[in-house]
């Protein structure tokens, strides 16, 4: 799986609503009117779910990439589990994810927002704790799919 890893660090907090979008089509993905119906988001939060599908590599130019087709196309048991492997598959998630998992230990979105900050293009400490819990979100989505 070759991803370019980077795009702009999600600002994304609800799970949900990133499944929902890549249940559309590249057509709908054009169409800001039916992404705010639909995910019941303002205009400016439509371009945070959607750069959060740029940073998964899954759309680029608000078109479905070859990645994002075959992740549509797969079976939810499949879908979910290689979901989960692109998102690991960034060291920010894939650390959270390792700490809370295996080593038992919570973590705030604070907490998390430090480690962005040190480890991520981030130049500002509050926008880095604002992203922390983009991070704690979709962690606690993936802690949930695999029990």
């Amino acid at each position: 799986m070759d991803i370019e890893k980077n795009k702009v660090f999600p600002q994304a907090n609800d799970f949900k609503k990133i499944l929902k979008l890549i249940s559309f089509t590249s057509k709908e993905l054009k169409d800001n009117e039916l992404i705010m119906n639909e995910l019941d988001v303002s205009g400016r939060q439509v371009n945070y779910y959607l750069s959060a599908l740029e940073y998964l590599g899954l759309i680029e130019r608000r078109e479905f990439t070859i990645l994002g087709q075959e992740l549509k196309r797969l079976p939810k048991e499949l879908f979910n589990k290689n979901l989960i492997k692109i998102i690991l598959s960034y060291d920010i998630f894939f650390d959270v994810f390792y700490e809370v998992h295996f080593l038992k230990n919570d973590i705030t979105a604070h907490e998390i927002g430090e480690l962005i900050y040190l480890s991520e293009k981030i130049s500002k400490e509050s926008v880095a704790y604002r992203r922390g819990s983009t991070v704690k979100n979709w962690v606690n989505w993936i802690l949930k799919e695999i029990k």
